[in-house]
């Protein structure tokens, strides 16, 4: 069923493999926390149930992790020629408003600043 339901996420509902792999994680480390004998759920559950947990989670049926950026290849981090442009035009601006005389320049220079620490 675990496998049904991440092809599912996959093809139907066309989530990212990273998701998936994410969704896939989350199920692994519940599995893995009922199946821990220091918890005993397994014990509970048989005795309540008549069976018990068992990981479903495993390396053959989930998606491995094989690339270093999953990345939308539009979500890509900026050059460093682009970030001196941004940050350029964030200190003209801050010159602009304040040059103009208008409230705001102080706001500004502060995202300004945010941005170069960031």
């Amino acid at each position: 069923m675990v496998d049904e339901w991440l092809g599912d996420l996959r093809s139907l509902r066309g989530l990212k493999r990273s998701t998936i792999r994410s969704h896939s994680e989350a199920v692994r480390a519940f599995c893995h926390f009922v199946t821990d004998p220091l918890h005993e759920w397994s014990t509970t559950c048989e005795e309540r149930f008549g069976t018990h947990p068992v990981q479903v989670v495993r390396e053959w049926n989930t998606a491995v992790h094989v690339q270093d950026n999953e990345a939308d290849a539009k979500k890509r981090a900026f050059t460093k020629a682009e970030l001196h442009a941004f940050f350029a035009h964030c200190d003209d601006e801050v010159a602009r408003i304040r040059a103009f005389g208008r409230k705001g320049w102080l706001p500004a220079f502060r995202d300004t600043t945010l941005f170069k620490t960031a």
